[in-house]
Formats: C-alpha cells, structure tokens, sequence
C-alpha cells in the first residue's frame, strides 16, 4: 500500500512539475514583460540595455522550463550547464560595460521573483491538478537553478576582475619599469650633455685665440642653446628620437638672432625631409650645424650679407647634412687639419668621435661643409 502511495505522489509531482512547465512556457512573454518592466522602475541604468536583457530573460526562462520538463538525469545535466554558462557570459558582459556585480545579482533577483510569480498565477487560476506541496516544488527546482546561476555568475565576475586588476598590476610594473629606465637615460644624457659643455669651454680656454670675452661666452651660449634645442625637441616629441630638420631650423634661427650688431642681410634656408635620429647623435649634430652656420655667419659674408643653405638628407643608413654659403670661399692655402679656428676643431672632434662620421669642406662659389654618418 505504502508502495503504492508512494507511486501516485511521485505522479502527482511530475504532473505538478510539467503543468508548471507548460504554463511558464505559455506565458513566457508576460513573465518577461513584468521582469523589463521591474528592471525599467528599479535599475535605470539597465534602460539602455532591454533589448539585450529581454533575449536573456527569454534564453534563461527556457532553461527553467526545460528543467521543470525533463525528467531524465543526463538531460536536466545538459540543460543546467547551459543555465550556468548563461550566468558566465552575463558577468563577462557585463563586466565589460562596467555593471557592478551588486547590480547583476539584483537584476537575477529581479527575475526569479517574476519567474515565481507567474508560479503563483497559476495557482490563484488553480490551473492545476495537484497538491499545493507539489507545486512547490517546481519552485524548489526554480531557486535551486537560479541560486547557482548567481553563484556561478559571482564567481566568474570576481575572478575575470581579479584577472583584469592582475593584469592591469602586470601593465603599470612595466609602465614602471619603462619610465625607470627612461629617467636613468635622462640622467645619463643630461651628465654627457653637462661633460660635453665643460670639455667646449675647456676648448676655448687652451685655444689661445684672441678674442673679447663677451664674444667666448657669446659662442658658449650658441652652443648651450644648441643642445638645449635638442632638449626640447625630446621633450615635446619623442624621448629618445629628435628631428633633425625641425632642429635645424631652431638652431639658424638662434644662430641669425644672435648676430648682434650685424647690419648684413642673410636669407637661411633650411631644405631636406624630416630624419629621426636618436638623442646622442642629435646632441652632437646639433653642436655641429651651430658651429658651421655661426662660422659661416662671421667669416663667410660682406655688409651685402648672401645665402645660407642648410640641406638634410637621408641615403639607406647615411644621414647627409650639408651648410652652403654663397660667400666669400676659403682662403688660399686652408687646411681643415692645421687650420686653428676652434669651431672648426669642435666639428672635427665631434663629426668623428661622436658620430663616427666624415666632414668635407669645398669652396666653390662660397663654401660647402658637408657631414656624413651611419644612423
């Protein structure tokens, strides 16, 4: 008897189960309208994203209807899977738009309790043939689905935001990790930039030239700017890379506006494409292009004043920088390796220690210096 009992209740709950079922499916657009609805009055902020909530609501109240149906173990599994990794994809979405994971819960919340109360319609229009203890059941299977659902999306919410901060960690040690370096080379370039300047005065204290103090410090001051140009190129483009032609337009016009007391009418023109070169080579060529253009600046015109050209070029790994002057052409008998002008020194010096490079003098016509190195 106890057997038989036993028989009919189980009968009485699968009817329960799959009339609950049927009904849910039934009515599945108005469960979801009463959940959009809730959604639009608690949570503003999902009003932008109904149209993607109402998929979801529709996808997960199959699911809880397939689970009241389906009776076979292995299928239940199957649809439970789906369920949660419905409940994955919500919290990676989510997490993406930058929902916090309070509000997801409460939109789950929001519902289980229309799923439920479309349970209990059904109950208050007795569309049902059962024991009320039967139809609860169908509840339980209703909370148990959706209980691990929020855990599973919890769950996946933390740890992909765990990942995201870890990985955002990861980006600024090496964000860090790069400025560190780029300070030391900051440091090291500004030190050689410093011994540079020392070595140029050094230069012009055993030079034993002739010349008034205002114009040595005039001369120093060229340079110093120079270097200063290259300075702020860095800082205003790029840290380790410099534009020569831009540099060499900032350093003509220093070079023009420093010839105090000049009444000679010089035309600079600065031609070429841009060429990057990094800081160290900057540095030195920027040296170099002042003193050629304040050498031919002083030496090159009369009160009629002229031309200068200064020509960029860059062939394959060879940079070209030339400074041609329609003036006055080199004196009889030069010689670049005995003449005595210091700047001339200075380009020497700095065209094949620093730049590893070759420097041309030509006067035809006026005077061309032309400079190459490797980049």
């Amino acid at each position: 008897m106890g057997g038989l009992l036993d028989h009919v209740g189980d009968r009485l709950a699968r009817h329960a189960l799959n009339t609950t079922a049927n009904y849910l499916e039934a009515s599945a657009p108005q469960v979801v309208d009463v959940w959009i609805d809730r959604l639009k009055t608690a949570m503003p902020s999902y009003v932008p994203l109904l149209s993607e909530m109402r998929r979801w609501g529709t996808g997960n109240l199959q699911h809880l209807v397939g689970l009241l149906r389906d009776d076979d173990p292995e299928e239940r599994q199957k649809i439970t899977a789906e369920l949660l990794s419905t409940g994955r994809e919500m919290a990676a979405i989510h997490l993406a738009r930058g929902i916090p994971l309070y509000e997801i819960l409460r939109a789950s919340s929001l519902f289980r309790l229309s799923a439920l109360n479309g349970v209990e319609r059904m109950l208050r229009r007795r569309l049902w043939l059962a024991f009320p203890q039967d139809i609860l059941k169908a509840e339980d299977v209703i909370n148990e689905a959706l209980d691990q659902q929020m855990l599973v999306t919890s769950e996946s919410y933390l740890e992909e935001r765990a990942r995201i901060i870890r990985r955002g960690q990861m980006e600024l040690e090496a964000t860090n990790r790069q400025l560190m370096v780029l300070i030391q080379e900051m440091h090291h370039r500004i030190k050689n930039n410093l011994q540079t300047i020392a070595d140029l005065l050094s230069l012009e204290i055993h030079s034993g030239r002739k010349v008034s103090t205002e114009g040595a410090l005039r001369e120093s001051i060229a340079r110093v700017r120079s270097i200063a140009a290259v300075h702020e190129l860095l800082s205003s483009e790029n840290v380790r890379v410099a534009d020569i032609k831009e540099l060499a337009e900032m350093i003509t016009e220093n070079c023009v506006r420093s010839m105090t007391g000049s009444q000679r009418k010089v035309n600079v023109i600065v031609q070429g494409e841009p060429v990057l070169l990094p800081s160290k080579q900057a540095t030195a060529l920027a040296l170099v292009m002042t003193e050629l253009v304040n050498n031919a600046l002083e030496h090159a015109f009369g009160e009629k004043g002229g031309t200068l050209l200064v020509s960029l070029e860059e062939m394959a790994e060879e940079v070209r920088v030339s400074v041609r002057d329609n003036g006055k052409g080199l004196a009889s008998g030069f010689d670049m390796e005995t003449d005595s002008n210091l700047g001339l020194q200075i380009v020497r010096t700095l065209v094949t220690k620093d730049l590893s490079g070759t420097l041309e003098l030509h006067s035809n016509g006026g005077t061309t210096a032309t400079v190459r190195f490797t980049r």
